[in-house]
């Protein structure tokens, strides 16, 4: 059983999700795995840029990644999200 996940979703998580679905896009041999990831992630940016909320975002994938059957895997890309931290620094929003 997984731990609650206690923070809030935010658009620097579902960065670091599609960042780690491009990484592993490079290595991953299932041939519907790219297919997959792209159907639930194509909408990102553009939701991104006009300013909906992370839930909102992750929900709208959520429905995708079941009619994809990869729901559990886009839960855990979200925990790990929620667990790791970017190296970077933290994604902002541009204002407006």
């Amino acid at each position: 059983m997984r731990p609650a996940m206690t923070e809030t979703l935010q658009h620097s998580h579902l960065l670091n999700m599609l960042y780690t679905v491009l990484k592993e896009m490079r290595t991953n041999d299932h041939p519907n795995y790219a297919k997959a990831m792209a159907q639930t992630f194509h909408g990102l940016p553009v939701k991104l840029a006009e300013g909906q909320s992370a839930e909102a975002i992750y929900a709208h994938m959520s429905t995708l990644a079941r009619e994809n059957k990869t729901l559990d895997y886009l839960e855990q890309l979200k925990a790990h999200a929620l667990e790791n931290k970017w190296k970077t620094g933290r994604y902002v929003p541009d204002e407006g």
